[in-house]
């Protein structure tokens, strides 16, 4: 079923796995697109289990030509800049990283 079958669908990884926690806020939203290049656009926040699952979703798609679009990821945590580093070293684009999420990458990098 996966990748061509979501092309459009957002997939949704709640964050905390709290009742008290459980809002809106607090989860990673993925849209996928599929055109020149296939674009996972990231929303919302990473971390913990967001990011094995987000690691899952991209290892299933083919690396020439993906890209990350982080223009809306408002929050990420330590492992999620490691797993940007190591997506960039694989050829994965990152666009639109915010710049405090691209220092941060710089400073993991030194």
């Amino acid at each position: 079923m996966f990748p061509s079958d979501l092309i459009g669908v957002v997939l949704a990884v709640p964050a905390v796995i709290s009742a008290a926690m459980a809002w809106a806020g607090n989860m990673l939203k993925i849209q996928r697109s599929e055109k020149a290049v296939t674009v996972l656009k990231l929303i919302g926040r990473i971390g913990g289990d967001d990011l094995t699952q987000l690691q899952e979703i991209v290892s299933r798609e083919p690396e020439p030509g993906l890209a990350l679009d982080l223009r809306d990821l408002r929050l990420i945590d330590a492992d999620g800049i490691r797993f940007l580093i190591r997506c960039e070293a694989r050829g994965i684009r990152v666009e639109n990283c915010p710049a405090y999420m691209r220092e941060w990458m710089s400073e993991e990098k030194r």
